[in-house]
């Protein structure tokens, strides 16, 4: 869906402006990310809890998309020819650390229940 979200987003970023489809899709990724916590289980609603998950994931897929197109472009488009390389780099090196951060944090919290009692 990223591919799809970076073709339909890009389209509507150069017709509204890269800051109004990066809102957009900050906005709908969001929306996303909150509905899928409030997913009913299967027990309670069945076969359509996955599906809803499902069609909620393929959301956050496209707004990312979106955003990650939008954002690299915005930020090229902003920077100084001088520093330009610089800028956009930090867009991916947050996506790297954010990935890092979350290893990380897995790792802490679970290394406790791998520990054998004796």
């Amino acid at each position: 869906m990223r591919p799809l979200g970076g073709f339909v987003f890009g389209h509507y970023a150069d017709k509204l402006g890269r800051r109004k489809v990066l809102v957009i899709t900050v906005l709908l990724m969001g929306i996303g990310t909150a509905l899928i916590g409030c997913v009913p289980t299967y027990a309670q609603i069945g076969i359509a809890a996955p599906v809803i998950l499902a069609v909620l994931r393929l959301v956050q897929g496209i707004s990312t998309g979106g955003e990650w197109s939008s954002c690299m472009s915005f930020l090229s488009e902003y920077g100084t020819p001088y520093n330009r390389g610089f800028i956009v780099s930090w867009s991916k090196f947050g996506v790297a650390g954010g990935l890092l951060m979350g290893s990380v944090t897995g790792a802490v919290m679970t290394a406790p229940m791998a520990v054998e009692k004796e």
